[in-house]
């Protein structure tokens, strides 16, 4: 994005017009993001062995979406977010919550965007719901790309398993967030959804326990 914008800059300057405002506000608000998300990459990055802690899972779940949105600003897809699950105290690591919902997210993206170069006129949109219930705090994340394939339907959280053309995607998102779900005591699963309709989809959902060290001090409490 950045570098289109200059390139326009450039080509108002070249033909000796004056180069709009709107051209470095938007230069400006990118790579502010890219800052971001440079920092939130450099967090992600972080020693595997660091230890586990209890933290804020519906935090980590708003800061997972807001990365996305601002890689997503090209891409017309709607991205909504349902909370109702603050605080959710889990045990493991913020960072590892945030990839895993990455993830699922970039996951969805493909999907959607793989179904609108089919279906120019499809839905185009993200739901992503936090709640908390029953002891469990869990993620849904629900596409409207129409779903996943008979074919995978088995298979799909297996490595190296992807709908993806041969080249574009090794096929390890979902593993490594069914990976990181398992590591923290939870699992992911999926269904589609709408069949055939026009809203037809899928919907992953990661579920982990609330903290049990929590759950404890709510009890003495």
């Amino acid at each position: 994005i950045i570098g289109l914008w200059a390139e326009r800059a450039s080509a108002a300057l070249a033909a000796k017009a004056p180069a709009p405002r709107r051209t470095l506000e938007i230069v400006v608000e990118q790579t502010r993001r890219l800052g971001q998300l440079l920092d939130r990459m450099r967090e992600l990055a972080r020693d595997e062995a660091e230890r586990s802690e209890v933290f804020d899972a519906a935090a980590a779940g708003r800061a997972a979406v807001e990365i996305a949105r601002c890689s997503w600003t090209v891409d017309p897809i709607e991205v909504e977010m349902e909370v109702d699950a603050e605080p959710a105290p889990v045990e493991g690591r913020p960072a590892q919550l945030e990839q895993a919902m990455l993830h699922l997210l970039e996951n969805a993206r493909e999907a959607v965007l793989a179904r609108l170069a089919r279906e120019p006129a499809a839905p185009a949109r993200i739901q992503v719901r936090l709640r908390q219930e029953a002891g469990w705090f869990s993620v849904a994340v629900v596409d409207t790309g129409g779903g996943v394939p008979a074919a995978l339907g088995d298979r799909i959280l297996d490595p190296f398993v992807t709908t993806k053309d041969p080249g574009k995607g090794p096929g390890l998102g979902l593993p490594v967030a069914a990976g990181i779900a398992l590591g923290m005591g939870g699992r992911l699963s999926w269904r589609n959804i709408g069949e055939g309709g026009r809203e037809a989809g899928a919907c992953f959902r990661l579920a982990l326990p609330l903290s049990a060290e929590d759950a404890t001090a709510g009890r003495a409490a």
